[in-house]
């Protein structure tokens, strides 16, 4: 075989070798940005939930009460919140106490919606 050939033979194998561990890639890519997807739908829906919540909450009684994350955290899982309150240090549970503090339905909703958009 002359070099010529072997050169052209190798060329060709590695456009196919590239365009195929490219495949390999996107389909990997696009697998995983279903999931992050279906988080960020699933994120949506848990602050219509909250939203709706907080809604019939205010039917019911006259003002207007949000529910914020550390209420919804200490609501479904109040030892995983008491767990990592010890476990943190004091000025860095402050930080998270104070990040927690937003209204948690529009949170979750912005949250959401930027993870089912990215691209």
């Amino acid at each position: 075989m002359s070099d010529a050939a072997f050169q052209e033979t190798s060329i060709d194998t590695e456009i196919i070798c590239t365009d195929a561990l490219r495949g390999v890639a996107s389909d990997a890519h696009s697998s995983t940005m279903v999931v992050v997807r279906g988080i960020g739908w699933a994120l949506v829906l848990a602050g219509l939930i909250v939203l709706g919540r907080d809604l019939i909450a205010w039917r019911d009684a006259a003002p207007f009460a949000t529910s914020s994350l550390y209420d919804l955290w200490f609501a479904l899982g109040r030892a995983s919140l008491l767990r990592l309150q010890t476990a943190l240090a004091p000025f860095l549970w402050q930080m998270l106490r104070m990040a927690l503090t937003l209204w948690a339905a529009p949170t979750l909703i912005v949250l959401g919606l930027a993870l089912a958009w990215i691209r």
